[in-house]
């Protein structure tokens, strides 16, 4: 450990991350051993692979907990001071260390035990090409398809396998977001059909097990055979061996879910959520916010007609109320006021020589980005109508049982950024309060009633405690009780639609 540290202390948090070093600490390896030792109970005498072992935490605690039992051990590490300090601790154990890339040195043998806290790299720190060869090989030897959004570790994970023999066991201290992401279908798959999945112990969202990522994490444990029906254990806690709640699914149960763990909040197909009453998109990318938003007075210096001016809110995290009210221009009365430059369906020529100039300024810089490089003319945006409530797409929960998200009463005539989910009335809803405006009020106090588990459930966890809901997980949030004052309002009100007819027979029949 105190090698691990000087290694560390010597490398730049940017380099780090680029080599997904995350150190596991050593009380946290040797809770994870205890708990993999249960599974290797019938073995006299096992060998052991560690494909990124950094100074080794896990192999420290298996001589540690299981003495004499070790067998062949095998390390693997990419890092150069890594590995020398890896030779320089376990020169007199028995103990081979490989240097380079795990995914790229073929199997020279097979193990009993795989155990590992792979490299947390994201996708974007890959190159193009080192993606392809990494889904072609899980392609080829697993027949699965992965996604490029995936991290490092997904590919550790997956391509261990013919690294094990029939029957290993494996346990990974590994990113838990994989459960709840599209990128970690794989993952999910791989669990459910390739191997016997035994174990996962998922830490709280706000329990960050390494003090220099902001992740959440949990521990993967899989045997190398067949799934029986032997049911999947998830557990919850600070203390793999301590868990403050343990459930159990059959493997079927979870191959047929998009999420896990199945949350039993989620809505049955009959009963109503927010995609029932909404239309859920995100709020406009404008490609870079400090060149196209700007204050009033910003836009008075340029000479910018208010034509080419509209209303947009700040972020949620500038947004300090809960409620936009409105001047009598649609403008944000309560919060700072800021402006979309937008000159869509314009061509420059066109444009009045002030917009023009300023536009001008962006040429060698905002035109050149991702986004604005890819649209058919730079500076044009995406086009929204005003929503009359919003939702911060992310955030975290103060305490316990409350919502990470904020639902935004929106009065004015203002739009958004993609920091936050524009909720667009339909059908029924969109009826009633097009007939009483001030019916906008009630719904969006019956919005903050939610409970905070069915948005939860819906969402994802990070580290840190920050949750997060894209559109369709926001549209699956169960909202009986908006769904019910609906049917009653519209009822008083005379509205009837086909699109709730039939739950508001249901309501009223029960």
């Amino acid at each position: 450990m105190a090698l691990q540290s000087k290694i560390d202390a010597g490398k730049s948090v940017d380099s780090r991350r680029r080599m997904g070093q995350f150190a596991t600490p050593s009380s946290l390896a040797a809770a994870i051993v205890r708990e993999t030792l249960k599974y290797l109970s019938g073995k006299k005498r096992f060998n052991v692979l560690e494909p990124s072992m950094g100074t080794g935490a896990f192999l420290s605690a298996l001589f540690s907990e299981a003495g004499g039992r070790v067998g062949r051990v095998c390390g693997c590490e990419l890092d150069d001071d890594f590995h020398r300090a890896a030779l320089s601790v376990w020169e007199t154990g028995n103990v081979e260390i490989m240097h380079g890339d795990f995914l790229a040195i073929p199997p020279s043998d097979v193990f009993d035990l795989v155990v590992a806290n792979p490299p947390y790299v994201r996708h974007h720190l890959l190159t193009q090409g080192r993606k392809r060869n990494l889904q072609t090989q899980v392609h080829d030897q697993l027949g699965i398809g992965i996604s490029g959004l995936a991290g490092l570790y997904c590919y550790f994970l997956l391509l261990s396998l013919r690294w094990m023999k029939k029957g290993a066991v494996a346990a990974w201290l590994i990113p838990s977001e994989w459960m709840s992401v599209n990128y970690g279908k794989a993952i999910r798959g791989f669990l459910t059909q390739n191997v016997t999945l035994m174990r996962i112990h998922k830490f709280d969202a706000d329990d960050v097990r390494f003090d220099d990522a902001l992740v959440s994490s949990c521990v993967v444990w899989f045997r190398n055979c067949p799934s029986g029906s032997e049911p999947v254990v998830l557990t919850y806690g600070p203390d793999i061996s301590r868990p403050r709640s343990t459930r159990k699914y059959a493997v079927s149960e979870l191959a047929s879910c998009d999420k896990w763990p199945p949350a039993d909040v989620r809505p049955k197909a009959d009963e109503p959520k927010l995609s029932d009453l909404f239309d859920i998109r995100r709020g406009i990318a404008t490609g870079d916010n400090k060149f196209f938003v700007m204050t009033e007075a910003e836009a008075a210096s340029k000479g910018i007609p208010s034509k080419f001016l509209k209303p947009i809110l700040p972020s949620p995290r500038n947004l300090k109320v809960e409620r936009v009210e409105s001047d009598s221009n649609g403008v944000p009365a309560n919060v700072e006021r800021r402006f979309l430059l937008d000159c869509t369906g314009w061509d420059m020529a066109a444009l009045p020589r002030e917009v023009r100039t300023y536009l001008e300024t962006g040429l060698t810089t905002t035109s050149k980005k991702n986004l604005c490089a890819s649209r058919t003319v730079w500076y044009y945006q995406e086009q929204r109508r005003p929503s009359p409530v919003l939702c911060s797409y992310m955030g975290r929960s103060c305490r316990r049982g409350t919502s990470p998200v904020r639902f935004i009463l929106n009065e004015s005539h203002a739009i958004a950024t993609n920091s936050f989910l524009m909720l667009y009335p339909k059908g029924e809803l969109e009826s009633l309060l097009a007939s009483d405006p001030g019916k906008r009020f009630d719904l969006w106090k019956l919005l903050l009633k939610i409970p905070a588990e069915n948005i939860v459930g819906e969402g994802r966890s990070y580290g840190g405690g920050l949750q997060k809901i894209e559109p369709r997980e926001l549209g699956r949030v169960r909202c009986h009780k908006v769904f019910e004052w609906l049917a009653h309002s519209a009822k008083d009100a005379h509205i009837d639609d086909n699109a709730t007819g039939a739950f508001q027979m249901r309501l009223f029949d029960d």
